[in-house]
């Protein structure tokens, strides 16, 4: 089964409902069956593309730079070949940490996603002295209450545009990429 994280808060929900009937020797109770994938599936097919959505996408991406070239910041004198790299990072926040960057978060009116999604747009922008970049993210593929309780794969990947100026602080980075975030969460 291929599912997101919000399905896998309906799963556990329902695996300890299940549980706790099944340790009083009683069958679960739902409430409502979920509705599924499938049916999630036929209602977007049906109801086709919002064309409000593809024009707010189009708007974001239109005339975006193409690529991302790092090399600049890393070449030398002698122009070495760069191989592709691909690593997985888990960041593993210790517990103050996490407060820190928790307050800070809050301070800003934002959220700690905000906080670290921003802090890689300013990483790379220092790191490629960049003008603008374009970053993919997941987001959350549901948006019609109907299918909450559904199980599946439901992420939806966009990819943000954020025009740069090197003048501007973290955290005025932060609130044009918390506004930036929000917003795009309706499309």
């Amino acid at each position: 089964m291929v599912i997101d994280e919000w399905s896998l808060n309906s799963i556990m929900s329902d695996l300890e409902t299940a549980y706790f009937a099944r340790l009083n020797q009683q069958q679960p109770l739902w409430n409502t069956p979920a509705n599924s994938i499938h049916e999630l599936a036929i209602s977007q097919q049906k109801n086709g593309l919002n064309p409000e959505h593809v024009q707010y996408w189009k708007n974001m991406l239109q005339g975006a730079t193409y690529g991302l070239d790092l090399k600049k910041a890393t070449a030398s004198t002698a122009q070495a070949t760069i191989e592709p790299k691909i690593e997985w990072l888990e960041l593993k926040f210790s517990p103050l940490i996490y407060q820190r960057v928790s307050a800070f978060s809050r301070l800003h009116h934002s959220s700690i996603f905000s906080v670290i999604y921003t802090a890689i747009i300013s990483a790379l922008q220092k790191t490629g002295d960049l003008k603008e970049i374009v970053i993919g993210t997941s987001a959350s593929g549901r948006t019609d209450p109907y299918f909450f309780d559904t199980v599946g794969y439901l992420t939806t990947m966009v990819a943000h545009r954020t025009q740069i100026n090197p003048e501007q602080s973290f955290v005025q980075l932060l609130e044009k990429t918390s506004q930036m975030l929000n917003e795009s969460m309706a499309y």
